[in-house]
């Protein structure tokens, strides 16, 4: 994995970021708060897919048509997390715009991977709230987004400060096949249930944080053993 450019925010291949800044320091102070902050986001998710796994996982309905009381919830998601998108998406404007040398982006992207971590905790939170799992979530999350609003699932992709590698293959291929999954919009009798929720939708949408949200650890390393 090579270093290629300097922004390195707005990906959808964040932990790869965070791993590669930390494996490029590994004895430095700032790596060992960087893995810390992983691995408290890890252990929220992995409590958040145990509360799913003892129910039911989760399973998009054949007919593509959502229960109410499911969207009602990720409404709420969304708007819990509003506070966090704007933190987010002002970390990674900072970020980007930095010209710092390498000590000085490091400890950048410190702060930066620090606001990522609130981001997903905070996410993972709001998720055990509403029993809400992961598959569920990016199934609802693409529903709306993708299939109804029409935005791109690769948006706020930023120009990307890592080449090569299969974290960079295997979020191509995650972008590719979200735009497949949703490329006929969503179903005839998911549009009326979704309308009324257009504002607070709409509303829940930041291009910037759109590929960070999207990722879930366990997803995501089970995705790199490909």
């Amino acid at each position: 994995m090579a270093w290629t450019g300097r922004k390195v925010a707005g990906v959808g291949c964040s932990i790869v970021v965070l791993l590669a800044i930390a494996a490029a320091g590994a004895i430095t102070w700032y790596s060992a708060q960087m893995a810390g902050d992983f691995r408290r986001v890890k252990a929220s998710e992995q409590a958040l897919v145990a509360t799913e796994d003892a129910s039911a996982v989760f399973t998009p309905p054949a007919d593509g048509v959502p229960d109410p009381a499911r969207l009602e919830a990720f409404a709420v998601v969304r708007e819990s997390m509003a506070e966090w998108r704007t933190k987010l998406t002002d970390a990674e404007a900072k970020f980007a715009a930095s010209h710092s040398g390498w000590w000085g982006r490091t400890g950048e992207a410190h702060d930066l991977t620090q606001v990522m971590a609130g981001f997903w905790l905070a996410r993972n939170e709001a998720l055990t709230k509403a029993a809400m799992g992961p598959a569920e979530y990016t199934w609802l999350y693409g529903l709306a987004y993708f299939g109804w609003l029409g935005h791109d699932p690769a948006a706020g992709r930023q120009a990307m400060g890592i080449s090569g590698g299969s974290g960079s293959r295997s979020e191509e291929a995650r972008f590719a096949g979200l735009r497949d999954q949703w490329k006929g919009g969503v179903s005839a009798g998911a549009a009326p249930l979704l309308e009324p929720l257009r504002a607070r939708l709409v509303a829940g949408w930041t291009e910037e944080t759109n590929p960070i949200d999207l990722v879930f650890i366990g997803g995501f390393e089970k995705a790199q053993e490909k």
